[in-house]
């Protein structure tokens, strides 16, 4: 992500699994991992949150904190100087504490210890009534068609004479 700052692009830094690939990240979960790592100790901040809007897919936008931020009208960012919020944690006890917790945050609540899996409404075809399946007109005649063929055919070689 650091390699997108260009001088005056903070704010305006994307992190997706598609623009990230190159960089060797190659699953989402990772992906969600490493942001949350990185939000969590305050080397970036988020600038807008992404996901579905006016049935279209957005982003989230970040920028690092250690540097200014100008602004971004087009995204409705606006600008600040550097916060360093990194500076907050003192010790690396603190910062592995803090990523233990949002880590755990992270998870799903699973509840008794079975997963929850959605439940589907399936109708079952043994339930069912099953329709009689009636051919189209042309195959019906088709098939009468084929039926006294063979009649007639059995009929021309009929027994042979010992």
């Amino acid at each position: 992500m650091r390699r997108k700052l260009l001088g005056s692009n903070n704010g305006n830094i994307e992190a997706t699994l598609g623009t990230l690939k190159h960089a060797g990240v190659t699953s989402s979960a990772s992906l969600a991992k490493s942001l949350r790592a990185l939000l969590t100790v305050g080397l970036i901040a988020k600038t807008r949150q992404g996901g579905i809007t006016y049935g279209s897919k957005l982003c989230s936008l970040y920028r690092f904190t250690d540097e200014a931020m100008h602004d971004w009208p087009k995204f409705g960012i606006k600008s600040m100087p550097a916060t360093n919020d990194w500076r907050a944690f003192r010790t690396l006890a603190e910062v592995r504490t803090a990523l233990r917790t949002a880590h755990a945050a992270a998870k799903r609540p699973t509840g008794d210890g079975t997963p929850k899996l959605q439940k589907l409404n399936r109708s079952d075809s043994g339930t069912e009534p099953k329709a009689s399946q009636t051919d189209s007109i042309p195959e019906q005649e088709a098939a009468a068609l084929i039926h006294k063929l063979k009649q007639v055919a059995g009929m021309q070689t009929g027994p042979k004479p010992l």
